[in-house]
């Protein structure tokens, strides 16, 4: 059986304020018991793999580009370039998925370039969400697309009369996502009454947080 170290598992998934991708991709690898991590998340980052590397036989790693932003990150990215070595010469897999072609924080951009580098061409296998990572990835690297899991994808259609919200808009709130260009493209062209829209997640940064309060107040005169 194949064992399986999944990165990121973390204590922070139960704030509901996390990015669910990763522990629903954990819920589906362990139908077969192969994620060695799933039931002990962890605070310590890439640290953690410390504790199961000798059993682990495929490193399975989501936004590890984005490691020097996190705590001690300079650190964990030093150390993830010798766990690098070791995997190579151990002989264990390493999978990453390709999340996004390029951070969305410009924060230690030329050590996200170095490690992005890296995975692109030293990973065992590449999987990608979308058709346009096959067009970065090396023709010598392993690469597979799925399309971006949903869940209940054969759900019956809600009757549109019994909906709650028109709009969705979920997850953490940055700058670079753009709700806000988007709420006052809403109001500007007098749309923003037609559709009951829901905003549900953590704003990152004071400023935008601000902006976003002054355009709800916009929107309710």
């Amino acid at each position: 059986m194949i064992r399986i170290y999944l990165y990121p598992l973390t204590k922070r998934d139960n704030s509901g304020l996390v990015n669910p991708y990763v522990k629903k991709l954990a819920e589906a690898l362990s139908v077969h018991n192969l994620v060695l991590n799933k039931e002990h998340p962890s605070g310590s980052g890439i640290f953690d793999i410390l504790k199961y590397l000798r059993r682990t036989d495929v490193v399975y790693l989501n936004w590890i580009e984005d490691l020097p932003d996190k705590h001690r990150g300079y650190i964990q990215s030093l150390f993830f370039l010798f766990l690098l070595i070791f995997l190579k010469l151990s002989r264990k897999k390493m999978v990453w998925t390709l999340h996004n072609k390029k951070s969305h924080f410009d924060k230690n951009k030329y050590l996200k370039s170095i490690l992005f580098g890296l995975l692109l061409k030293h990973s065992d296998l590449v999987v990608t969400h979308a058709t346009a990572g096959l067009g970065i990835i090396p023709d010598s690297t392993p690469k597979v697309y799925l399309p971006h899991p949903i869940e209940n994808p054969r759900q019956e259609i809600q009757d549109p009369g019994t909906k709650d919200f028109d709009i969705i808009i979920w997850g953490s709130i940055n700058q670079y996502k753009g709700i806000d260009t988007f709420l006052i493209f809403l109001i500007e062209n007098s749309l923003i009454h037609r559709y009951r829209i829901l905003i549900a997640g953590k704003i990152v940064g004071s400023e935008l947080e601000e902006r976003l309060v002054k355009i709800q107040q916009e929107y309710e005169n």
